[in-house]
């Protein structure tokens, strides 16, 4: 009797710790994605401004917005059949314990006159 309740314990022990170790992934796996999507979420709101206003969204609203993500653009001519547009690029970081997850975003638009 005494043997049989040790090995319970211990089969419930090996369960607790296997769903402990499943739970703890998948929350961070569930982090890393909602960084993702408020990288994307950034990203596209930058290049809707840009479009929009010819202009990015001003660094006060970003941190207020999206706070713990870098942003940078960068600006191109078109090529080939692009040539009379501007190739607008937003690179979006964010960390995520010790990953960093990163969205690039590009856009065609109207060159500025």
């Amino acid at each position: 009797m005494t043997i049989e309740l040790v090995v319970a314990i211990g089969v419930l022990v090996t369960i607790l710790a296997a769903l402990g170790s499943i739970l703890y992934s998948s929350g961070h796996y569930n982090r890393i994605l909602w960084a993702r999507q408020q990288c994307l979420a950034a990203g596209q709101a930058q290049l809707d401004c840009i479009a929009k206003t010819g202009k990015p969204v001003p660094p006060a609203d970003m941190k207020r917005l999206w706070p713990g993500i870098q942003c940078t653009l960068e600006t191109a001519p078109g090529t080939g059949p692009w040539e009379p547009l501007r190739l607008v690029r937003v690179q979006v970081r964010a960390k995520v314990r010790n990953k960093t997850v990163e969205v690039q975003c590009s856009r065609y638009l109207r060159a500025e006159e």
